[in-house]
């Protein structure tokens, strides 16, 4: 687009890129055009070699399917992989398509809710079938 006169406004407008992504983009294609260098594509085998190789994470992803509660952090160890946990959660997040979160944090019941809970039970628990039948149960 720079070669047909395109503003950086211009292309910001045509491409839905920040100004400054395509001022950093011309630098790179100009500092190129001065050095007479030819443009290639950048990605193309522009990353590190995967640290787990397929079968090994093939091989976690299995136990995962079969064990989705496990936790990831001890895995390294079970399997004798020498990575970090992070790179396992990244591999399956980002090779594998699964989606790794933490688990959510109840709140502890101690012995007062405990009580309240029965004595509500024991309140209700000699109801007939047509009182209930006019009860509304919702969980929240």
């Amino acid at each position: 687009m720079w070669d047909n006169n395109f503003s950086n406004e211009e292309i910001t407008n045509r491409m839905n890129f920040s100004v400054r992504t395509v001022r950093r983009w011309g630098a790179k294609f100009m500092d190129e055009l001065e050095r007479n260098v030819v443009h290639t594509d950048r990605r193309v085998n522009n990353s590190h070699p995967w640290k787990l190789s397929d079968p090994q994470l093939l091989e976690i992803a299995e136990e995962m399917i079969e064990n989705p509660f496990q936790a990831v952090q001890n895995l390294p160890q079970v399997y004798e992989f020498n990575v970090n946990e992070r790179t396992i959660r990244e591999s399956l997040r980002r090779r594998a398509g699964f989606k790794c979160c933490n688990p959510s944090v109840k709140a502890e019941i101690n012995v007062h809710h405990e009580f309240a809970r029965l004595q509500y039970a024991m309140r209700f628990q000699g109801w007939t079938a047509e009182q209930w039948r006019r009860t509304i149960a919702v969980d929240e």
